[in-house]
């Protein structure tokens, strides 16, 4: 459908609006370039180490701009090399997966980056909850949803096949041309709350905002922290095959 007037979106959940500023979103707004960050200066001034933070909703959410990891991870750098000239770019696009990453690297590369910081694969991830198949009996069953909502969700040897080839090609991919262009790659990993170490109207808290808020009738919490571990090994793989930095943040 049509995006309303006062919406951020240029395309939902792929590009923002430049220089947003409307009442729809208290406490955010775009740079010229269409990204949740402050002005920056292209080509990039020299001296200038800049880092780009490449991600979903956990790279660009926060209460302002303020709050954003790469606004506070900019401010710490800072106060930590006072005698370097340290920029922390934010590129978070929420529900963006790794294929409209790609799509979108013409963007990423005209920051010219030093170091790219990339935080994804739960919206890759998601996308197996996202089949009509899996959902079906959850979305019709309320039986179902309390007590199987994953029945027909993929296994792990499927649920790892797909991501390889749907995800880490795709990180691969976005790591040589950033590296052709002389960036060195830094990979996060994903955290999720840990089933057995929680309790259960916790566990109980984060099925419904899956089965609800996301939208997937048949999210279970213990499904979904396996595919993110699994998710998390491909990343730790991809960051060793392309010569760059894992981060555990898991």
């Amino acid at each position: 459908g049509q995006v309303p007037e006062d919406s951020r979106w240029v395309v939902p959940h792929f590009r923002f609006k430049p220089r947003y500023q409307g009442t729809a979103h208290p406490g955010f707004t775009t740079n010229s370039q269409g990204f949740r960050d402050t002005e920056r200066d292209v080509p990039k001034p020299e001296g200038t180490f800049r880092i780009l933070c490449v991600g979903g909703s956990t790279t660009q959410e926060g209460d302002t701009n303020a709050t954003t990891y790469p606004a506070l991870l900019e401010a710490r750098l800072r106060e930590a090399f006072p005698e370097q000239d340290i920029e922390v770019l934010d590129a978070g696009i929420p529900g963006i997966s790794t294929p409209c990453h790609l799509l979108r690297l013409s963007d990423y590369l005209m920051l010219e980056p030093d170091l790219v910081l990339l935080h994804l694969g739960v919206n890759d991830a998601l996308l197996k909850y996202n089949v009509w198949v899996v959902n079906a009996l959850p979305s019709r069953l309320r039986s179902a949803r309390l007590f199987f909502p994953s029945l027909a969700a993929p296994s792990l040897e499927t649920f790892r096949a797909f991501q390889r080839e749907y995800m880490v090609y795709n990180l691969k991919l976005m790591s040589v041309l950033f590296q052709q262009q002389g960036a060195a790659m830094a990979f996060a990993s994903i955290a999720f709350p840990e089933p057995n170490a929680i309790m259960d109207v916790e566990r109980a808290y984060y099925t419904y905002q899956g089965q609800y808020t996301w939208q997937f009738p048949a999210f279970e919490l213990g499904t979904y922290a396996q595919y993110i571990q699994e998710n998390n090994a491909l990343i730790k793989e991809t960051a060793s095959a392309v010569d760059g930095i894992y981060i555990p943040v898991a």
